[in-house]
């Protein structure tokens, strides 16, 4: 069968650009916590919530899956301050020419960064976001959930070097990609939703994400007396957690390279340091 193109699947969209970061937007932790809101699911929610901070796409560095999430804007009152600003710098020209798409704020989507000087990395994110001008969004037309783990593959990595080959990857080139049909998708969702569940239970384990609870090393401590001892404990979570990974995306490699017919092109193996997962650390962790 002919492979379709990512746009039969996805509504891609550019995101905001408020025209002055160093005022409207913040890291989570910057703000008082009272005033953020992570999970609204619409503007009209996010308006009656009378919240002041939102979660933004920013697009960062590398990393698959989930995760990187750290970034809030002022969005208070349906983004009337920014609107505002962008009227005023325009000389009353319309805020529309850099607020876009605002009917697609706050739905689950995949983003990745807009620029990127390494390899493209994409990831899950659940309801509460605005688009973000460094972290563009595509928003599947159903629940088809092949999507991610197609783009975060070596075949999607290797096929846009050829469409995009400066370090740009903007929502209309990725609009040609080519989808191919897979004679086995259960297990290809099933292996991307456990990459998501373990970038993201990592990702809450860093003191910079709004999930973060409490210092592993410190919780376990609790229960084993020595610290050297929770290190230990720890330090194994955290190699299993990688292991794992690795053999689950060098086994989504395997599937996306023979469907795609480029075996002998392509290898699955995912080196170590081509995972954005957290290693063991004494010093950082001690602190």
């Amino acid at each position: 069968e002919k492979s379709k193109k990512l746009e039969d699947f996805d509504t891609k969209k550019k995101g905001m650009i408020t025209l002055d970061d160093s005022r409207f937007t913040r890291k989570w932790f910057e703000v008082d916590f009272t005033t953020v809101k992570l999970d609204a699911t619409s503007r009209s929610e996010a308006l009656q919530s009378s919240a002041t901070w939102f979660p933004i796409t920013k697009g960062g560095g590398f990393r698959k899956w989930s995760g990187s999430d750290d970034s809030v804007v002022n969005w208070k009152n349906d983004g009337q301050e920014i609107k505002d600003y962008i009227v005023y710098k325009y000389n009353g020209g319309s805020y529309s020419k850099e607020v876009r798409s605002e009917s697609f704020y706050f739905r689950p989507s995949i983003s990745w960064g807009l620029v990127t000087s390494g390899k493209p990395s994409f990831r899950d994110y659940p309801a509460g976001f605005i688009i973000g001008n460094a972290g563009p969004c595509m928003y599947l037309k159903s629940d088809d959930k092949i999507i991610l783990p197609l783009l975060n593959s070596c075949v999607a990595e290797y096929i846009l070097k050829l469409m995009c080959p400066t370090i740009n990857f903007a929502p209309g080139d990725l609009s040609r990609f080519p989808v191919a049909q897979l004679s086995d998708s259960k297990s290809v969702v099933e292996a991307s939703n456990d990459l998501i569940r373990l970038h993201c239970e990592d990702w809450d384990e860093n003191e910079e994400s709004w999930g973060f609870l409490t210092n592993k090393i410190v919780s376990k401590s609790l229960t084993i007396t020595r610290i050297a001892e929770s290190f230990l404990d720890y330090s194994v979570t955290l190699d299993n957690r990688l292991r794992l990974a690795q053999s689950l995306e060098e086994n989504n490699n395997r599937i996306f390279i023979d469907t795609y017919g480029l075996g002998g092109e392509l290898t699955s193996s995912v080196p170590e340091d081509q995972i954005a997962l957290k290693r063991a650390n004494r010093v950082t962790e001690s602190q």
